[in-house]
């Protein structure tokens, strides 16, 4: 994460010289955004960062470690049994006959898992390899950042958009966010996992009204 996060790095210098700009994440751009933000300097480039459906890794980890109540024991259980297939995809080769499936069916399979209206689902014409490389991101993260967090202080304005039907990324992953993050905004949306399929329009409103916001603050 830290090299593709220094690459959205070279992207913001190189479109937006001199600016900060506002950054915007879903399922791994959210994962990566939080990286992102996390670098000493980030407010010097990042005026907000809204993220969507990806939890911040290091502060999973550092929940799953934190003191043992009833609480953060069924939290922790919702989020493992969520979790699950990500198991799978720790294993070399294992998914992909899966997955070599489910490409080429994705949007009946989202409109299953999610209840979206398959016709929304737009898929590039290299979804399948995509998907097979992808896998990467779990096999070099995941297990990186639960054994070791490392949750680091977070000066840049935060916007959590929790889709609270998400089955996949349950609200309980950013439980502590507040502890790590000096300006935390939480807005929660009826909507599960695809929702930048399913609500664009909300999720662009939340947006707005948050850049908003941070601008007339600052």
């Amino acid at each position: 994460m830290e090299e593709l996060a220094a690459d959205v790095r070279a992207v913001i210098d190189a479109a937006a010289p001199g600016e900060r700009v506002h950054v915007l994440g879903h399922d791994w751009g959210s994962v990566i955004g939080w990286e992102l933000v996390a670098a000493p300097d980030a407010v010097s480039a990042i005026a907000s960062f809204t993220s969507v459906s990806g939890p911040n890794l290091d502060f999973l980890g550092a929940y799953l470690r934190g003191p043992v109540t009833a609480a953060r024991l069924r939290g922790s259980l919702a989020q493992a049994i969520a979790s699950a297939y990500t198991v799978a995809f720790q294993i070399p080769r294992l998914p992909n006959p899966v997955l070599r499936v489910l490409s080429g069916h994705w949007p009946r399979f989202l409109g299953f898992f999610d209840g979206l209206d398959p016709a929304l689902v737009e898929t590039a014409p290299t979804l399948r390899t995509d998907m097979i490389n992808s896998l990467k991101l779990y096999r070099a993260n995941i297990r990186t950042h639960l054994r070791h967090p490392r949750p680091r202080p977070i000066e840049v304005p935060v916007q959590l958009i929790v889709a609270t039907g998400d089955r996949a990324v349950r609200p309980v992953v950013n439980a502590e966010a507040h502890r790590w993050v000096s300006n935390l905004t939480r807005t929660e949306i009826s909507a599960r996992h695809w929702a930048p399929i399913s609500h664009p329009a909300e999720l662009a409103r939340h947006t707005a009204a948050f850049v908003d916001r941070i601008g007339a603050a600052g």
